[in-house]
């Protein structure tokens, strides 16, 4: 069978066109993967990448509050940090756990060897177990002792941070292969079309560039941008469809984490200013709080004013029998003159200490004990029998030179 030119011409322009329509479905089908990987990235790679984030900094904070608590000598301190330190020890755990559940592959072994989630799991438990072994026996330990703790738990800790490196390069590796796909996918256009198919593919394609591709771009390179930890970019795509809803998302989610990382930081200076500021206040209040005031050779006296509650009798009976034992005191004044009518744990407590400063070999001398404290001392059913009793700092102080004799 002939055919004709015209028949010819039209069979060729037939198969290129179907050619093309082959060609654009084909792009079609990769531009929803494209998409498909673009919104993965933004759906999981950032969450891993803030929860190795939050992973490393709570490794580093049970580094420092476990240092701190070596250093401080506080109660009130040492509970705080404490507690800190179990919040960041909870928090890390959490951080691996959520690894765990959303990104699989980390969870992979090669060789029979431990995967990277393992391995971080190993230093994390590492340093949670020297962490408690040196809030545990830190007055156990002497100083070279604790030093050399403080290095293991060092150590453990650039171990996980060390294990922490492969995981990232992972996650920007699929970051970078998204992006280079993207980039390095170009639509397949026959190259022997007539001019009005020619015209017509290379309209639809740049609509397609315009359209789809363009703002994929910059949506990929936006999220690798902010998954690698650099400014925010402000994705301007002002459509109404799926890819403008997309990148208005896309916006609002960045905003929304730099405002939080902005509280994150002012809260930080915050809490970082008042702590300092308490620290001094309670530093002041410890010095204030008992001031033990040498008279003669080794006699002390002790002025005790206002309510005395339980935490400052701890901290007078710990300061009292520290003064003494440093001073090589051998009598103390404790004049009650100015105290406040205090409860029964006080009063056992004051009892106690003069029990105390008799087994370190100091006498005790009460001065100025009003009726009222005396009363209180009577209801309780204790006695200061450890101590002798004057009316007046005078007789007291005379008495430690064998002027005075007691009542």
């Amino acid at each position: 069978m002939r055919f004709s030119v015209g028949q010819k011409v039209a069979a060729v322009v037939l198969l290129l066109f179907g050619l093309h329509l082959i060609a654009f479905f084909i792009s079609q089908a990769q531009l929803q993967n494209y998409r498909a990987n673009t919104l993965r990235l933004a759906n999981e790679s950032l969450p891993q990448m803030q929860a190795l984030d939050q992973l490393e900094l709570d490794s580093a904070r049970i580094a420092e509050h476990t240092t701190l608590y070596a250093a401080t000598g506080r109660a009130v301190v040492l509970m705080e940090i404490a507690t800190e330190l179990e919040q960041h020890i909870t928090s890390a755990r959490q951080q691996l756990q959520r690894l765990r559940a959303t990104a699989p592959r980390f969870n992979q072994t090669v060789d029979g060897r431990q995967s990277g989630l393992d391995r971080i799991e190993a230093s994390l438990e590492g340093m949670i177990s020297q962490a408690r072994r040196i809030t545990l026996q830190r007055n156990r330990l002497d100083s070279a002792e604790l030093v050399r703790e403080l290095e293991a738990m060092q150590r453990l800790n650039a171990s996980l941070e060390q294990n922490l490196a492969p995981l990232r390069q992972i996650i920007a590796n699929d970051q970078q292969e998204v992006v280079t796909a993207a980039q390095s996918n170009p639509l397949i256009i026959p190259a022997a079309l007539t001019t009005a198919i020619t015209l017509f593919v290379g309209l639809l394609l740049w609509g397609v560039y315009a359209v789809v591709v363009r703002p994929i771009r910059q949506l990929t390179a936006a999220t690798a941008a902010m998954a690698a930890g650099e400014a925010r970019r402000e994705i301007n795509i002002n459509s109404g469809d799926e890819i403008g809803i997309l990148a208005r998302s896309f916006n609002s989610m960045t905003e929304a984490v730099e405002a939080q990382q902005q509280q994150l930081r002012e809260r930080a200076a915050t809490l970082e200013a008042a702590n300092a500021a308490q620290q001094q206040l309670l530093e002041t209040v410890r010095v204030l709080s008992v001031p033990t005031i040498p008279l003669n050779d080794g006699v002390l006296l002790l002025p005790l004013m206002g309510a005395i509650d339980n935490e400052r009798a701890r901290h007078l009976s710990k300061t009292l029998l520290t003064a003494v034992e440093q001073q090589r005191a051998h009598t103390v004044i404790l004049d009650c003159t100015g105290l406040t009518t205090p409860d029964a744990e006080t009063i056992r407590y004051l009892t106690d200490t003069t029990r105390a400063l008799r087994l370190l070999g100091a006498q005790t001398i009460c001065t100025g004990i009003q009726p009222a404290f005396a009363q209180a001392l009577s209801q309780a059913g204790l006695r200061l029998e450890a101590a002798a009793i004057y009316a007046t700092v005078g007789e007291g102080v005379a008495a430690t030179s064998g002027a005075g004799a007691p009542r």
